[in-house]
C-alpha cells in the first residue's frame, strides 16, 4: 500500500497518517508490520496512527504482544496503554513481565505516564481478565504477575 511507503517519507508522513486513520481498522495489519521497521521515526508514525484509530485497532492488535520482535512488543504495549481499553490494558500488564528488559521498561514508563490507568487497575482487573480466553492459562498468569496479584 502506497500510504505505508509514505510513512517513510518525512514530507508525506502526516498526510499518510491522516489517510490511514480514515481507513481505520482495515489498516491495522499493515501498520503492525511497520512497527517492525528499523527506523524509529517510521515506527513512531505507525504507533501514532494506531493510537488515533483507537479501540477498533485493539482487537486486531492484541496478538502483536506475543510477537518475537521486541520492537513490536514494545510499541504494542505503548499504543495499547494509550488507547486504554480494558482488553488492551490487560496485555500492557503482561508486558510488565516480558522476558526482554526493554519491553518491561517501556511498558512501565508508559504506564507511569498514564497515572489514571494505574490507579483504576484494581477495579478494572475483573474486566481485563475477562478479555483473556479462559483456556489461555499462561497469559492469565502473566496478567496477574504484571499486576502483582
Amino acid at each position: 500500500m502506497l500510504l505505508i511507503a509514505y510513512l517513510k517519507d518525512e514530507s508525506k508522513r502526516d498526510a499518510a497518517i491522516e489517510a490511514l486513520v480514515k481507513i481505520g481498522a482495515s489498516a491495522v495489519e499493515l501498520l503492525i508490520a511497520v512497527l517492525r521497521d528499523d527506523n524509529w521515526y517510521v515506527r513512531d508514525a505507525a504507533a501514532k496512527t494506531l493510537e488515533m484509530i483507537g479501540i477498533p485497532a485493539v482487537e486486531r492488535f492484541i496478538h502483536a504482544t506475543k510477537d518475537t520482535n521486541r520492537n513490536l512488543r514494545r510499541e504494542t504495549a505503548e499504543v495499547l496503554c494509550k488507547i486504554e481499553s480494558d482488553k488492551g490494558m490487560a496485555y500492557v500488564l503482561i508486558a510488565l513481565v516480558d522476558d526482554d528488559y526493554n519491553v518491561r521498561f517501556d511498558a512501565k514508563y508508559t504506564m507511569n505516564g498514564a497515572r489514571a490507568s494505574i490507579e483504576t487497575l484494581p477495579t478494572r482487573m475483573p474486566r481485563m481478565e475477562a478479555t483473556v480466553p479462559a483456556n489461555d492459562t499462561a497469559t492469565r498468569i502473566r496478567l496477574h504477575c504484571g499486576l502483582g496479584t
